[in-house]
């Protein structure tokens, strides 16, 4: 395990997913909701709740200025692009207001067709704009075809 902090962003790289599954399904599945074959974790810090590993190492560690929590596996660079994007998202309000402005400028067609892949995924609503953000910027045109369909966008 591999940690690295840039910035506010603390990025926890693994070397198997069963470790990292087992330290971060619980948090994330809290936070995001439960996702099958899940292979990236994020959460912002405000999200934990007191009294669990990562919450006390944080404190323990002294990781006083980490406001966003990523892990991957240390060979996945599409995931950790993919992660990356939520901590901007979390941390950036101009970049958040952005992605805003991009997924409320959806189809209303896109924009079931997106709220409904995610919600057949296992991401709780609360998390939906900042989901479609993330595949939107790490992923190529075709695999954002086959995750949402063809999007189309009104402006």
């Amino acid at each position: 395990m591999i940690y690295i902090t840039e910035g506010h962003i603390l990025i926890i790289l693994y070397d198997d997913i069963v470790t990292m599954s087992a330290q971060f399904d619980a948090i994330s599945n809290a936070y995001e909701g439960v996702i099958y074959k899940r292979v990236g974790h994020n959460i912002p810090r405000n999200k934990l709740e007191p009294n669990n590993w990562l919450y006390d190492m944080l404190t323990l560690r002294k990781y006083n200025n980490i406001t966003y929590i990523i892990a991957t596996l240390s060979h996945d660079t599409q995931a950790l692009a993919h992660e990356k994007c939520h901590a901007r998202y979390h941390n950036d309000k101009q970049y958040r207001q952005q992605c805003n402005k991009l997924y409320d400028s959806l189809s209303p067609n896109s924009m079931k067709r997106v709220h409904a892949s995610l919600k057949h995924m296992g991401y709780n609503e609360t998390v939906h704009i900042d989901e479609f953000q993330a595949y939107y910027y790490t992923e190529s045109p075709r695999s954002l075809a086959l995750l949402f369909g063809k999007l189309q966008f009104i402006n």
